[in-house]
């Protein structure tokens, strides 16, 4: 910059200020330019209302000129003609007035209509898909019958001949009784060969015939090969074909026997016997002959044969018998088992809690249903649970040490995270679409519903609804945001679902009530807690977002979130913190507690964690619409809860809340890029208005160690900050449009660069000479997507303050503490400043927020080449302007994630200091702000206070020339990760 821009300073004035004012400030150069803003401000403060006053409309501007005092008329004139002209002025202003109204009324009217039309094709779009869905499961229902009447015939003729096999009675040599209960044995062991298993206690030790002990005296070896062409029509398995004599054991060897059958010792000697044939005893042995069937001479033998053939199938039939209670004892083995296993994944996670604990011994899990299940089915399978038990320890000492999944069948590939045990299932880079937020969990989902054919809004709302389950301390179906939309072909708007101020809400609500009264009140004052809920806009917002750029079905898109919430996530370290950085607040709320902290113990860092209430509620909703939040049960639960805790909150509230489309501001910087953001009452002007500022200074990469650039941005910030007071809801406060329109022209921007001296610092008066105090907010979340068809959308949405109102509905809904945000008559703060009146509260007006997600659009090609925004309460301006000026200031030729690895600052006028992130021991790659940097800034007259990483968190994607999606997510949340296609 040349020196003509930057005169020398006159010596510096001495003013005695408190112990928090910035030292060593100067007096800037004297500015001749006449300062636009700060005399457009001046001008229309006077006009600042906290009663509604939209602008005026064009029948209220001729309503308003009828009424103006008519001109003088000569002496001449009568009276009468006076009078005669007032009564035509009168009945003109009523007959304009009767127009205005049936107009309202007629706009009315088209807008039911076109919401009766939108519900009865919402309807018929479901009664559609449940039809199909009905014709779907009736054809699969008529496959799978078919599939088991040809089954069904199939074991048919299969028993059919088997039954065939055993009625022909073939010849054999005589064999001894020992030798045809061996073969029996090993028939019966061919038919059972797939069902037997080891017995833990010896069937065959001691002399004499072994008793029927049951499942537990099965011995395990390996079951015989059967042969192909017999079939068992009673257990599927097949049955062996005779063997040659000489195929069997030797006779001097019968354990030999036993051993290889498997079966001695299951069944009573009796039941062994070969049922295939006819016995005849003869001198104590059994012999088995052949008849001669041809022989007509001797009808006794024939009769005898007969006699003796029924009665091997009775045999048979009590054979089958035996082996179907058999099977009744191996299902509950199965059962056994299985209690087993689960016993085993207790045991596991046992095992994973104690090493995050850092303990050495892992404690006993208390009795589940597995337990018990194991106990109960212990008298018919005790040795196998026994052993199952033994091998459960074991092989739970010796797993791999790692948090385990959630689930152990198979999971959505968007619960493949490794904040869930996994490894990523999506890459960083696509071509399709892409989504960031601040839980790998949640971007995977939208990345889902990008595969499946949605659309950038479609994944969004997935996302979104996914971190307001898992992370619902800062955003949620309680709350309420901003969202940006693009698309093809179009400029961007804006989508407001802030929260809104409840009808019977006022300025003075907070007037001599304790400070906390509108945050956590329950903390101060445990019956008002209820004062600090605002009507909530969130899934409104999802609702109009899906009805003006969805693609699939609703229900679709909240799948993910209603599946997690009821089948449960592992806690990330994020929640884990930030449960117990207020852990005795958290455990002493209500209604909180029971779900985050029960029995007084907060969940642990990878411990599964359901909101089955939340989860039904989410389906609720996806079935009925988001009517079903806003009024009906939900709706009176919520309510109830709010009116309990000293709230004000109504039914009517909600019925009436509505989404509001509003214009997106923009900015072009240095004749490449365009950048969008959204308007009041956000804080996109504000940023606008700093990059407006910088754009008059060389155009120079940004380095967070260049003390120059870095001192001129936080100059820029605090002149910017300034104007930020005079901005609310632009339906309560008047030229809030007007004023934001101001604050980013040329010459506005170009009269603050001129303001700004690279030798100092000014006077805090300076750069607020109305000494008003933009109320600070809180907590928050972002989220940004994009799709392959030219649509992008960045939101940041949240519930206020960490932990919103502390309040949770009996639905599972954490309430939103976003009255805090007004502004209060009486609430000035340490340093003299006092609200400013812009922010007062007002029936049914929304609180001004520092939230303002914003794109950068490249004007040559039209495409939006970034997708950002913050959360943080208000240090998201300045983390959305590092992000925006760095990228830009580098002219795209610059990693997002490298952009948003590096330290911020955040400077907001009040407190006099400025800000720096310092290092952390946790974040190892993270460097923090150098020292060296922040004493030459000290030098400039900046008072420096170092802060801890995380106070603000960016999500991004960046779009290359060549058409790929890159994600960029946060390194100070552990589990931030995007997801893309």
């Amino acid at each position: 910059m040349s020196a003509a821009d930057n005169p020398p300073p006159p010596p510096p004035r001495s003013r005695a200020r408190g112990n928090n004012k910035r030292t060593n400030r100067k007096t800037p150069p004297p500015v001749e330019e006449q300062e636009v803003f700060a005399d457009a401000v001046a001008a229309d403060a006077d006009q600042t209302e906290t009663a509604p006053t939209a602008d005026v409309t064009e029948a209220q501007e001729v309503a308003e000129t009828a009424t103006e005092p008519v001109a003088a008329t000569p002496v001449a004139d009568s009276a009468d003609s006076l009078h005669d002209q007032l009564a035509s002025r009168d009945q003109e202003l009523a007959q304009l007035r009767k127009e205005l109204q049936d107009a309202i009324s007629a706009r009315n009217d088209v807008a039911d209509a076109h919401a009766d039309w939108l519900k009865e094709r919402e309807e018929l779009k479901a009664q559609k898909e449940e039809l199909e869905q009905r014709v779907e499961q009736e054809r699969e229902r008529a496959d799978s019958a078919e599939e088991r009447i040809r089954d069904l015939r199939r074991t048919n003729e299969e028993s059919r001949r088997a039954i065939m096999r055993l009625q022909q009675a073939r010849p054999a040599t005589p064999r001894t009784e020992s030798d045809a209960s061996e073969r029996s044995a090993r028939r019966t062991s061919a038919i059972l060969g797939p069902f037997t298993a080891k017995a833990l206690a010896s069937a065959t030790e001691g002399d004499g015939e072994p008793e029927h002990k049951g499942l537990r005296d099965l011995q395990l070896v390996s079951p015989p090969q059967a042969n192909s062409d017999t079939f068992s029509p009673v257990l599927g398995s097949k049955i062996e074909e005779e063997q040659p004599e000489d195929a069997l054991p030797p006779k001097d060897h019968p354990d030999e026997g036993s051993q290889q059958s498997g079966i001695t010792g299951l069944f009573p000697s009796s039941l062994l016997r070969p049922p295939f044939g006819l016995l005849r005893k003869s001198g104590g042995t059994e012999s088995q002959t052949s008849p001669t069937i041809g022989s007509q001479e001797d009808a006794a033998t024939l009769e005898s044969l007969r006699t003796e053939h029924e009665r091997a199938q009775t045999q048979l039939e009590s054979m089958h018998k035996e082996i179907a209670a058999l099977q009744d004892q191996l299902l509950e083995s199965r059962e056994a088992q299985q209690a087993s296993e689960s016993l085993i994944k207790s045991l596991r996670e046992y095992i994973v809690n104690a090493e995050k604990s850092g303990k050495r011994e892992v404690p006993l899990p208390p009795p589940t249903e597995a337990m018990e299940l194991a106990i109960e089915l212990a008298p018919t399978a005790e040795g196998t649970v026994a052993l199952l038990l033994g091998l459960a320890w074991l092989g739970a000492w010796l797993r791999p040490r790692h948090v385990g999944p959630a689930w152990t069948e198979e999971v959505p590939v968007y619960m493949r995270a490794a904040s869930q045990g996994y490894e990523p299932h999506y890459n960083l880079t696509g071509r399709r679409g892409a989504v960031a937020c601040e839980v790998d969990v949640c971007s995977n989902a939208g990345a889902y519903i990008l595969e499946k054919g949605g659309s950038a809004a479609d994944a969004i709302i997935a996302a979104s609804s996914c971190v307001g389950v898992i992370s619902a301390f800062h955003s949620g179906i309680g709350g309420g945001g901003f969202a940006l939309i693009k698309t093809q072909g179009n400029d961007p708007v804006m989508l407001d679902y802030r929260e809104t101020a409840p009808g019977a809400a006022h300025r003075d609500m907070y007037v001599g009530k304790p400070i906390d009264a509108s945050l956590w009140g329950y903390v101060v004052l445990a019956d008002r807690s209820g004062l600090a809920v605002a009507v909530p806009g969130e899934v409104r917002g999802w609702e109009q977002l899906h009805r003006l750029y969805g693609r699939l079905s609703w229900v679709e898109v909240l799948e993910p979130a209603v599946h997690i919430a009821k089948h449960g996530f592992r806690v990330p370290s994020e929640l884990h913190n930030k449960m117990r950085l207020v852990k005795d607040q958290l455990c002493a709320a209500p209604t909180l507690a029971p779900v985050y902290c029960p029995g007084g113990r907060l969940w642990q860092q990878g411990e599964l964690l359901r909101r089955e209430d939340l989860g039904s509620t989410l389906e609720r909703i996806a079935q009925e619409g988001a009517d079903a939040f806003y009024t009906g049960r939900i709706a009176q639960n919520t309510v109830d809860t709010v009116q309990a805790a000293g709230g004000v909150l109504t039914l009517e509230d909600l019925r009436r809340y509505q989404v509001l489309i509003r214009d997106a501001h923009a900015i072009e910087f240095r004749d490449k890029y365009r950048v969008w953001t959204t308007s009041a009452p956000s804080s996109g002007a504000v940023l606008l208005s700093i990059l407006k500022t910088m754009e008059h200074f060389p155009d120079t990469p940004y380095d967070v160690d260049d003390v120059l650039h870095t001192h001129r941005l936080i100059e820029a910030t605090k002149f910017s900050y300034g104007e930020r007071s005079m901005f609310g809801d632009p339906a309560f406060v008047k030229n809030v449009s007007r004023l934001e329109a101001l604050a980013i022209q040329d010459d506005i921007g170009q009269a603050r660069y001129k303001r700004i001296w690279d030798g100092g610092v000014h006077p805090v008066e300076d750069y607020n000479p109305e000494h008003f105090l933009a109320k600070e907010d809180h907590g928050t979340s972002h989220l940004s997507a994009v799709d392959g068809h030219g649509m992008s959308i960045s939101i940041t949405t949240t519930v206020n303050g960490f932990w919103g109102s502390a309040l949770l509905t009996p639905d599972g809904i954490l309430l939103n503490n976003d009255m805090d945000d007004f502004s209060s008559p009486d609430r000035s703060n340490l340093f003299g400043y006092v609200p400013t009146p812009a922010n007062y509260i007002a029936p049914h007006k929304r609180p001004l927020s520092s939230m303002c997600p914003f794109m950068v659009q490249n004007k040559e090609t039209d495409k939006m080449e970034l997708i950002a925004g913050s959360a943080g309460g208000s240090r998201i301006i300045t983390a959305n302007l590092l992000m925006a000026y760095t990228f830009m200031s580098f002219h795209g030729n610059v990693s997002m994630q490298d952009v948003i690895n590096r330290p911020r600052w955040h400077d907001q006028i009040q407190p006099e200091w400025t800000l720096f992130e310092r290092p952390l021991d946790t974040l190892p790659h993270f460097p923090g702000y150098n020292n060296d940097t922040v004493r030459a800034l000290e030098r400039l007259g900046h008072v420096p206070v170092y802060m801890e990483p995380g106070t603000s968190t960016s999500q991004a994607i960046q779009r290359s020339l060549a058409g790929v999606f890159q994600t960029a997510s946060e390194p100070r949340q552990w589990e931030a990760r995007g997801a893309a296609v």
